[in-house]
């Protein structure tokens, strides 16, 4: 036999032991995961979501994931795929199950985008009239792609939606190569990055990864990051000319220790990974409004501590100014007064998308705990694991950098009341690092995790994984949209005429679907001063509503606004549910579509196209 072929024994040696248990444990978390598909039953779903309906194949296979994650932590199997495909399995547990036992695209305001993209098939990206589409139709990129691309193939909007069900799982897969990628600039241990992706899967709990232009930009975001740090970063850090002012030199000697992970590569793939980081910072400055912004944050932090050089921060600065200036000057305008005020100033509305657990239900408290309780988790062990690596000598200053250039944003916006999900977003994947090193000491006397280290590792993940199910899919009796919801709100958006009144019960239903320009929309969840009249007299209320309405108009009431109220309780008397009930009882309404996932009602003196209306 040829001097250096693997013997027999060798290779028996290969498959055996953590190996052979690690791939056991792998395939039984998949095979369970499959067969407990069939018996969840998502109309069942309490005001717990999904959790409340999971079988215990489920969860066995959750925790089998685990145990196959604890077990590549020892040597010999982190340079394996084994590791790689147990982060697979653990996406498509918590990303697929949703995708494929609701058979529709999660999420009422995804369904929008599907509408934004139905409208520049059929126009230019001239805004309409309705001013809430300006801001899309202003950072277009996201939804030309797609409407381009589904006229290119013929993919009608529907198919679009079928395929943007699947979007979070295409999403985190590509946070786990890019994870994996950023995470060997700071730390050549395997095992700690992949414990890190681990981390980070399970605390990503915030459900941006749906089919929107925040989730693709995410990702460019993380692609940017990993080509300036592998192949623009400087070798070594330092040695530039912001070096000569003491304070730059101060913070550098305080958040860094100048190591670098690699090599630095060749002039010409650096040319390349240049030309290719300003095509993707064009692509997010064109898709996106807010991530751009921490992009500047984040190459600045880097520019100052010296691991990067300042080309690509000054062409970055070049194109967000240009497309602000010129591509996005008229929601600019309408917002430049707003954004003035807010810049700096932090108050209530910084924190406005919170609920207020005294006014939901018990199962929406669980939630609200639920997704507290894993960010502070989260941040807990980062903190743990930041000290751990510090006294073990890491400083870890470019993650230190990119973990807390997002708190910035607080300061500049509020974001619709959601700046505080965002900034745990954009610094999860760093905190999930440092989160990780809290897991096993850095001793290469000791290269495995250890049993204590292991325990821990699968308790983090355990309790972080059920804690995503609330956090994540806890509202999901009002964020999943059945199919028979979904054709009823088609049905109307294709029949209404333009320019038509829809009174709705919220807006938590497939909303704009297409023709999201079509409608003039009014919520009653967020009309001032109307729960008197809507207790006394709905009647009147919405028939004079109607009346004074010179054109079509429509009551609208859903499946998923009805959950909605009731998680919420956001109408008085009863509800949404009762209100529905009362209308269709009174003889001035007539109902175009009576369906348990939503009622259309109209007034019967007016039907559209009936003489004289």
């Amino acid at each position: 036999m040829a001097r250096g072929a693997i013997q027999p024994r060798e290779t028996v040696a290969l498959i055996s032991g953590p190996v052979l248990m690690a791939g056991l444990t792998l395939l039984g978390a998949a095979g369970l995961w499959v067969a407990s598909l069939a018996a969840i039953d998502p109309q069942a779903m309490t005001d717990y979501g999904l959790v409340s309906v999971l079988p215990m194949s489920f969860y066995l296979a959750g925790f089998f994931v685990a145990v196959t994650l604890a077990l590549c932590q020892y040597s010999g199997l982190a340079e394996t795929a084994v590791p790689v495909l147990a982060l697979v399995v653990l996406v498509l547990i918590l990303h697929a199950t949703p995708a494929i036992v609701y058979e529709t695209m999660r999420y009422p305001w995804a369904w929008r985008h599907i509408g934004i993209i139905d409208y520049l098939q059929r126009n230019d990206a001239t805004a309409p009239g309705d001013p809430n589409l300006l801001i899309y139709l202003d950072w277009p990129l996201f939804f030309l792609v797609f409407a381009r691309a589904a006229q290119l193939f013929g993919v009608e909007l529907s198919t679009l939606a079928a395929i943007g069900r699947f979007f979070p799982v295409a999403i985190n897969l590509l946070y786990v190569g890019l994870l994996l990628g950023l995470f060997r600039q700071v730390s050549d241990d395997a095992r700690l990055n992949v414990r890190a992706v681990a981390v980070f899967l399970v605390g990503n709990w915030i459900g941006q990864d749906y089919f929107s232009p925040q989730a693709v930009a995410f990702v460019l975001y993380l692609a940017i990051l990993l080509l300036a740090l592998r192949y623009l970063g400087r070798r070594p850090p330092g040695g530039d000319w912001l070096a000569r002012f003491r304070p730059v030199t101060r913070l550098r000697g305080l958040l860094d220790d100048g190591r670098a992970i690699g090599t630095l590569p060749d002039p010409e793939m650096r040319r390349l990974a240049g030309l290719a980081a300003g095509a993707l910072v064009i692509c997010l400055v064109a898709s996106h409004q807010l991530t751009p912004i921490l992009l500047l944050l984040s190459l600045t932090g880097l520019v100052l501590l010296g691991r990067l050089g300042p080309r690509l921060l000054i062409f970055t600065v070049v194109v967000q100014a240009v497309w602000l200036v010129v591509f996005a000057e008229a929601t600019m305008a309408r917002l430049a007064g707003e954004l003035s005020a807010g810049l700096g100033h932090i108050d209530a509305g910084t924190f406005g998308a919170m609920v207020d657990t005294g006014l939901v239900s018990a199962g929406q408290r669980a939630v609200s705990v639920a997704s507290r309780g894993l960010s502070g988790i989260v941040a807990l062990f980062a903190l743990a694991g930041l000290a751990r690596r510090r006294r073990a000598g890491f400083r870890d200053g470019a993650f230190l950098v990119l973990a807390g250039a997002p708190i910035l944003l607080v300061a500049m916006t509020s974001y619709g009341g959601e700046i505080v999900f965002r900034v745990y977003l954009y610094a999860l994947p760093f905190l999930a690092f440092f989160a990780a090193a809290a897991f096993a000491p850095f001793d290469s006397r000791h290269p495995d995790i250890g049993p204590v280290g292991a325990f821990l590792m699968m308790a983090f993940l355990l309790v972080g994984w059920v804690c995503f199910l609330l956090a994540n899919n806890g509202k999901d009796r009002q964020y999943r949209i059945g199919a028979e919801e979904v054709a009823a709100v088609d049905w109307l958006y294709s029949e209404a005429a333009p320019g038509a009144l829809l009174i709705e019960g919220n807006s938590n239903y497939p909303r704009q679907l297409r023709h999201p320009e079509k409608f003039v929309h009014v919520p009653l969840d967020l009309e001032p001063d109307i729960d008197a009249a809507l207790l006394e007299d709905p009647e009147g209320l919405l028939g004079e509503w109607l009346r004074g309405w010179p054109g079509e108009g429509y009551i609208l009431v859903t499946r998923s606004q009805e959950a909605e109220d009731e998680a919420l309780q956001l109408l008085p008397g009863g509800g949404l549910d009762a209100l529905s009930d009362r209308l269709a009882a009174s003889g001035a309404f007539c109902l175009l579509r009576d369906e348990p996932a939503a009622r259309i009602f109209t007034l019967c003196d007016r039907l559209p196209g009936e003489a004289g209306h």
